[in-house]
Parts: structure tokens; C-alpha cells; sequence
């Protein structure tokens, strides 16, 4: 619309589209019958620094990794690199985003079209799960998912993000955890990781179908897994209440105020 009233000379057909030319990222998908590079990795030590500056800066959104369990198989992959990482490609992945966002929070990149902590990145991108992939592990297929999803929004990669938190929404559903998850079933260990990990696809996924203008993938009522705020009274759970209402807000105001037919009324 800007184009036809204020055409431009020599100018591109789309030149609003700037989706994933910011950086210049690529990687290879790898089979599954083929070791994962385990090559240049940093020590012990050094991992669990930028494990720690993760942590720090991505704040409330760093809810997707459970501590826990990572920290334990990190303990397990510098003992063992090669079996670890053959035989729990999905966590492996989750620990080379680690410290692809680790690397990009404490590292100055040597060129700006290349991020600090990349080449990790591009090695997790290729081994990514995929549906076939999440029988065993679907909560952590759905952490790396996000945590993917989360970069590729980081590097101006908005399409590619809104695909792979898609991936990570459809196994929610799969999995049922968009629906409250009791701790007499499960234990309340489990209950409240699936809490944890729901609110925050539903936070990622409201966000970047904000960003792309696209319509939100769940309705709410739907929805009966009850929020951060009901489960304890700590401060971090009011906050990440506090960012699902936001989210819930922007979900309704694109839905109600900016629908195509309202769009289509003003062209007109």
C-alpha cells in the first residue's frame, strides 16, 4: 500500500520483507545413523559458565531448561562425550543452544553477520527432533524446540521461529499438558514441569504470532492448566503470570481489533 502511493525508483517488490537477513546462518542436517560432532567444545567448567550467563539473561523465559536434569547430563556427557551425545541427541542439542545463547550473552562477535556461540547452534539446528522423535523425551523435545525457536527469533529469523514454536505447540497437545497435569498422577515434580513448560510455549507462541501478525494456534478455554500464581506465592510466579496476561492481551487485541475484515474495510 505505502509502495503505490509513494513508489520508489529502483526498488525492491518486497522491500519490507527483511525476514532472515540480518545474519547469515546455515547448517546441515544430520542423519540419525551418523555420531554427532562432538569436536570443539569447551571444558567443564567454561560450559557451566555459560550455562550460568544463560540463566541470568534470559530471566524468566530460562523456566524452559529444567535445571535438574540438565545439569545431570552434563555431568554424564564429560564423562562419556561420544555415548552421551549418541545416545540423547535431543539433549545434546538443548546443551549446544546453551552455549550458542551463552556465547552470544558474554562473547563480542568477531563480525556482525556472524553471532558469537553460531557454529553451536548450527550443529544443534541439524539435529533437531523431529515428530518421530519425541516418544521417549517429548518435554525435553519441546524445551529444545523453544529454546530454537527463541534463537531464530534472537536472529531476526521471524518465520522460522513461528515454525518451530508451532512444532513445540502441537506436541503440547499431543502430550496433554495444555490441560492440568495432577500430581497424583505424575508426582508433583513432573506436574509442575509441564506447568513450566506450557506456559511457556503459550508465552513464546503469543509473542512471535504477534510479530508475524498471524492468529494464535490455541483457544483459551481450552486451556485448564492453572497459572504460575496458583501453584506457589513466589515472586517469579507472579511474574511469569504477569507476562501470560500480557500475552493473552496481545493474543485478543489482534484477534478482535486488527481482523482481516477490518483490514479489508479500510482498503476498500
Amino acid at each position: 500500500m505505502v509502495t503505490d502511493r509513494m513508489p520508489q525508483i529502483d526498488s525492491p517488490e518486497d522491500p519490507y520483507n527483511m525476514d532472515g537477513t540480518a545474519v547469515t546462518f546455515r547448517w546441515t542436517r544430520i542423519s540419525e545413523d551418523k555420531d554427532p560432532d562432538i569436536s570443539d567444545l569447551p571444558s567443564f567448567d567454561y560450559s557451566l559458565y555459560l550455562f550460568n550467563a544463560v540463566k541470568f539473561y534470559l530471566g524468566q523465559l530460562f523456566n524452559i531448561i529444567d535445571e535438574e536434569s540438565f545439569m545431570q547430563s552434563l555431568n554424564e556427557f564429560y564423562e562419556d562425550a561420544a555415548t552421551k551425545s549418541r545416545l540423547s541427541r535431543t539433549w545434546y542439542c538443548q546443551y549446544l543452544l546453551v552455549l550458542a545463547f551463552g556465547k552470544a550473552f558474554v562473547v563480542t562477535p568477531e563480525t556482525p553477520s556472524s553471532p558469537a556461540g553460531s557454529k553451536y547452534a548450527a550443529r544443534a539446528m541439524g539435529m533437531l527432533p523431529d515428530l518421530t522423535d519425541i516418544r521417549d523425551e517429548p518435554l525435553l523435545a519441546i524445551e529444545v524446540l523453544c529454546l530454537a525457536a527463541l534463537y531464530f527469533e534472537s536472529i531476526d529469523m521471524r518465520v522460522a521461529a513461528y515454525q518451530h514454536i508451532g512444532q513445540a505447540l502441537r506436541i503440547c497437545f499431543i502430550e496433554g499438558i495444555h490441560r492440568e497435569v495432577s500430581e497424583g498422577a505424575v508426582g508433583s515434580k513432573v506436574s509442575q514441569r509441564c506447568s513450566t513448560v506450557w506456559w511457556t510455549v503459550y508465552i513464546l507462541d503469543r509473542e512471535f504470532s504477534a510479530l508475524l501478525g498471524a492468529p494464535s494456534s490455541v483457544r483459551e478455554e481450552d486451556i485448564t492448566t492453572a497459572l504460575p500464581s496458583e501453584r506457589d506465592n513466589s515472586l517469579r510466579a507472579a511474574a511469569t503470570t504477569l507476562q501470560i496476561q500480557l500475552a493473552r492481551l496481545t493474543s485478543r487485541i489482534l484477534t478482535s481489533v486488527y481482523q482481516a475484515t477490518c483490514f479489508l474495510e479500510i482498503i476498500s
